[in-house]
C-alpha cells in the first residue's frame, strides 16, 4: 500500500485493528492514525507496523445501509443504498454506479472502478459528491 492511494478519512487495518487516518505525509511515507504515526514504507529499521487494506464484505455495506438487491447466476451479489442518489455496489466484479435520484426519468451510470476496499468505497463516494462517513 502507497500513501498515493490513501486520502485523510480511509479506513485502514494498522497492526488487524481498523483506524481512520488522520493526516498523511507523502514524502516520507507515513500515516498519522489513532493520534500515533505509522510508517508504510517497508524498509525503514523503525517500522514494524503492518498496515493493510480492508476488504469491502457485504457487512460493512449492509451497516451503512446497503439492503441485498439480487444474486445473480453468475455469482455477483448486487446491494444498493436506497437514499438519493441511488448507489448500486456489485459484489464480487466489484463494480460501483450512481443512477441518479430515485424516480428520475434519466438514469445517468458511472462506472467508478473496481472495488475491493473499504477505502476504495469511500473514494467512489467522494467521487460522486456523496459525503457518507463509513460505519465500521
Amino acid at each position: 500500500m502507497e500513501t498515493k492511494q490513501l486520502m485523510i478519512g480511509d479506513w485502514v487495518l494498522i497492526n488487524g485493528k481498523p483506524m481512520q487516518i488522520q493526516a498523511i505525509n507523502d514524502i516520507d511515507g507515513e500515516i498519522m492514525a489513532g493520534d500515533e504515526l505509522y510508517c508504510l514504507v517497508e524498509d525503514r529499521v523503525h517500522s514494524e507496523d503492518k498496515i493493510e487494506d480492508i476488504p469491502l464484505t457485504k457487512e460493512i455495506l449492509e451497516k451503512n445501509g446497503f439492503k441485498w438487491l439480487i444474486t445473480e447466476p453468475s455469482g455477483d451479489i448486487t446491494y444498493m443504498h436506497s437514499e438519493p442518489p441511488i448507489i448500486i455496489v456489485k459484489m464480487k466484479y466489484h463494480w460501483f454506479a450512481d443512477i441518479g435520484p430515485a424516480g428520475s426519468t434519466k438514469m445517468p451510470f458511472v462506472e467508478v472502478g473496481w472495488l475491493n476496499y473499504v477505502h476504495e468505497l469511500q473514494h467512489a463516494l467522494k467521487l460522486c459528491g456523496i459525503n457518507k462517513e463509513i460505519i465500521m
